[in-house]
């Protein structure tokens, strides 16, 4: 028989048994709201020689879900949930909400030295989850020719914190006290401290994101040639991080039973102290991208009726979390030492990929036909795991205090005993080979009014096999697929 058991409370309680055969069911009812109002303005002003598109406006929603939530009965409760399956309304994890936001946005044309200048700059401003943010941007663009322009953008995107981290749901652990099963529920006992835990979220902030690009972009004649290079910088993302705390759960003794059989059992006044991780919501994520973009298109070329576009780009990633990884798992020292448990800093990753779409359509008036052929190219994907150290940061004591390693005393014998696996740097290069899809769609306009399309992705069925060790280990791109979609237009 397996234990159970269905409290909401902290402490201590008897829960019950369940037995080895049942059907367990998990429900989930929502009753969403959701209401929403949104303004736009939009006013053109000439000043001098500039022109000045100016937009503004603003939105306000509602949301609140007054379902029942996530309905699990404890007695058949889902296999993987045994020990801490409890029923969660929505109303009760997190309230109704009023959110809003304003805009303003002018775009300003003219001319400087002759040449050609338009320039976009924005601010909007929200109110989400009782944080308030403002987020600007800038968008340019620089006419050096007729053909030839510079293009620049800056941004800086201010994002509260999620349902998720806000309006976290509890988690309920049980620690066993008792567990006494003779065959007779009525003979048996259960006791467990539950434990009802919470990411506590006091101390996060809105994530900051700053993107920056620079471009180049021809254009003669229909045929479009730009390349552009971005960088993007996340420096407070959000993130759960664990600290280790403690409970004191008091010892309980068997006592043998009563006249009618009830197990009797006594709180001997002894306590054990069991250290979890309790987590915090932070902003402790780091994550830095750039890439470069290179596109081209071209008219459609009358002697084949055929238009092309290109699109190539490379992107590369790295990601760290600052916070420090702590997992309460067995003690990895006797008793008698204060060294209970080790503090040790995240892995740093690096990822880059390249890859490249060649478009085509081609146009068959006289039919009402339209073809367009999609190349896919997976040239280059990585993944690299920067070196780790194995020796612990910090350690955890009895009091379950965090205590610092000083970074001279780091490499110290007395500090062996924490020592983890070496977290060596890995390079992996996956899949090891280019390669390559091809979709295809095929649209008709019948009359005016409708046009039916036919699609067919990975036509070629092209899946090569990935082999490890002299033996297949997958295939990469999906299946071959198609589809068809009939559009009214009225």
């Amino acid at each position: 028989m397996q234990p159970g058991n269905d409290t909401k409370q902290e402490g201590v309680n008897e829960g019950f048994f369940i037995p080895p055969n049942y059907r367990g069911k998990r429900k989930i009812l929502g009753e969403p709201v959701s209401l929403s109002a949104r303004l736009k303005l939009n006013r053109a002003v000439r000043v001098g020689d500039w022109d000045l598109n100016l937009a503004y406006g603003g939105d306000l929603s509602f949301d609140a879900n007054y379902g029942a939530g996530r309905l699990i009965n404890p007695r058949r409760p889902v296999p993987r949930n045994i020990s801490s399956s409890r029923s969660t309304s929505f109303e009760a994890r997190r309230p109704a909400l009023v959110q809003g936001g304003a805009y303003v946005e002018s775009t300003v044309s003219g001319t400087i030295g002759g040449h050609k200048l338009v320039s976009t700059i924005g601010l909007r401003g929200d109110s989400q989850h009782g944080y308030e943010t403002l987020s600007p941007r800038i968008n340019t663009r620089f006419y050096l020719t007729d053909h030839l322009s510079l293009t620049g953008a800056y941004g800086l995107q201010v994002k509260s914190p999620g349902l998720i981290h806000l309006y976290p749901g509890a988690d309920y652990r049980d620690y066993a006290l008792l567990n006494s099963y003779t065959g007779d529920v009525g003979e048996s006992v259960y006791l467990a401290y539950t434990h009802v835990e919470r990411d506590v979220t006091d101390n996060v902030q809105p994530m900051r994101s700053r993107r920056l690009e620079a471009g180049l972009e021809w254009s003669a004649q229909g045929t479009t040639i730009s390349t552009t290079a971005y960088r993007n910088v996340t420096d407070n993302g959000i993130t759960v991080q664990r600290r280790p705390e403690h409970i004191n759960l008091p010892v309980y003794e068997m006592q043998g039973q009563g006249a009618d059989g009830a197990p009797e059992f006594v709180d001997t006044g002894d306590t054990e102290r069991v250290v979890y991780p309790q987590g915090y919501v932070t902003n402790a994520l780091y994550t830095r991208n750039w890439g470069v973009e290179l596109t081209a298109s071209t008219p459609k070329i009358e002697v084949i009726q055929t238009s092309f576009s290109l699109n190539l780009s490379y992107n590369q990633s790295y990601y760290y979390n600052r916070s420090n990884s702590f997992t309460a798992t067995d003690p990895v020292t006797k008793p008698e030492n204060e060294i209970r448990y080790g503090v040790y800093p995240n892995t740093k990753q690096k990822s880059g990929r390249l890859q490249g779409t060649l478009t085509s359509t081609h146009h068959i008036s006289d039919l009402g036909l339209l073809l367009t052929l999609r190349t896919e190219a997976f040239l280059y994907d990585y993944e690299r795991t920067l070196d780790n150290s194995n020796r612990a940061v910090a350690y955890v004591n009895d009091e379950a205090e965090i205590v610092p390693i000083p970074e001279g005393e780091v490499d110290d014998a007395r500090f062996d005993v924490l020592d983890r696996a070496p977290s060596e740097g890995t390079f992996r290069h996956y899949p090891p080979l280019a390669y390559f899809n091809l979709h295809a769609n095929i649209s008709k306009d019948i009359g005016k009014a409708v046009r039916l399309s036919f699609f067919a992705n990975n036509v070629l069925n092209i899946r090569p096999r990935v082999w490890k060790n002299g033996r297949p280990k997958e295939r990469l791109n999906q299946p071959p697929y198609v589809g068809m979609e009939l559009r009214l237009t009225l």
